[in-house]
């Protein structure tokens, strides 16, 4: 069974703006240990995801791998910065490896509900803390003098069934306590259709003005656990710059060209083309690829988008879902 590792550093946005100097060195620092630890307990970086990265352990030791890297991190102070703290999320279970061909070479991805899992609960940790599943648990050992405690079963935002979720302690750990992880509460329309059923026409139109104001749907980065909200009108994806309009930033991914595709929302439906119209007839360097499959949108090609689409965008890989999951713009209206 393989055991997937994400890690984040907090506060880094705050940080680089702050001190984007010190930052440079910490990162190379931080980089150095987890690849380090990761090495060493049998594990192996697929990838960097900002400012931090995702791991496979197809053997070896994940839970001592993140304890040590937690250990050595929280010995370590900049003299700005102070201590450089980071979140680590692990799950166990099956994947499905991608190997896609660019300019660097050849790239290696895992993609899957287990993946999403271990981004999700990574996502919820706090500055410090190591979460993780109990197939983790069942697969390989805790480090020595280590202890664990559940924090019961949390909701994941867009995992279907509650997760109990694990916390690794130690004596040589910094940080111990932390509060409950929130759970992420599931979207539910029962009640504000009920509502809906007894108002007027009119009332109904002020509603839909109001909803519109709230995302229609949403993009999920399973390399970051990070949530994009998509609203009616077109949603831009690529790299920011000064002179574009931008609104789904993957600067991180240095395949990612500046304006790469556009996800259009209308009231029925969701459509995707690679960046052509924006960007006189160009198509973006490396492509979109929908649904793990080798074959690019073409230039003039526009495609409808369906719940739980998968879009390859350079090394990222993004799931598209409605905001209310049934394929709706307005799940309130039913428009």
């Amino acid at each position: 069974m393989e055991i997937f590792l994400f890690t984040d550093i907090v506060g880094s946005t705050e940080k680089w703006q702050m001190f984007p100097q010190e930052m440079q060195v910490c990162i190379g620092i931080h980089d150095e240990i987890l690849k380090r630890n990761i090495k060493k307990y049998g594990g192996r970086v697929i990838k960097n995801t900002g400012d931090g990265v995702l791991a496979l352990f197809e053997e070896g030791e994940a839970l001592i791998s993140a304890f040590e890297i937690q250990k050595e991190l929280q010995n370590l102070s900049f003299k700005n910065i102070g201590e450089l703290k980071i979140r680590i999320g692990l799950n166990a279970g099956e994947s499905f490896k991608r190997v896609l061909s660019n300019t660097m070479g050849q790239v290696e991805d895992h993609l899957g509900l287990s993946v999403s899992i271990a981004a999700r609960i990574m996502s919820i940790a706090g500055g410090g803390q190591v979460l993780f599943t109990g197939p983790v648990l069942q697969t390989c050992r805790l480090p020595e003098g280590a202890c664990i405690k559940s924090l019961g079963n949390i909701d994941l935002k867009d995992i279907n069934e509650p997760v109990e979720i694990f916390q690794l302690e130690h004596s040589k750990l910094n940080y111990n306590d932390f509060p409950k992880p929130e759970a992420e509460n599931k979207k539910s329309d029962k009640k504000v259709q009920t509502i809906i059923n007894d108002v007027t026409d009119v009332f109904k139109t002020m509603i839909y003005a109001d909803y519109k104001k709230e995302k229609s749907a949403y993009l999920l980065n399973t390399t970051n656990g990070k949530e994009y909200p998509l609203y009616e009108g077109n949603n831009i994806i690529g790299r920011k710059a000064k002179n574009n309009n931008v609104n789904i930033d993957l600067g991180a991914d240095k395949l990612v060209s500046r304006i790469h595709a556009v996800i259009t929302l209308n009231k029925k439906e969701a459509l995707i083309t690679d960046n052509g119209e924006l960007n006189n007839g160009i198509p973006s360097s490396n492509g979109v690829f929908l649904n793990d499959s080798e074959k690019r949108i073409g230039k003039d090609e526009t495609i409808k988008l369906k719940q739980d689409d998968t879009i390859i965008i350079g090394d990222t890989k993004l799931v598209f879902g409605f905001a209310d999951n049934t394929g709706l713009i307005n799940p309130v209206l039913g428009i």
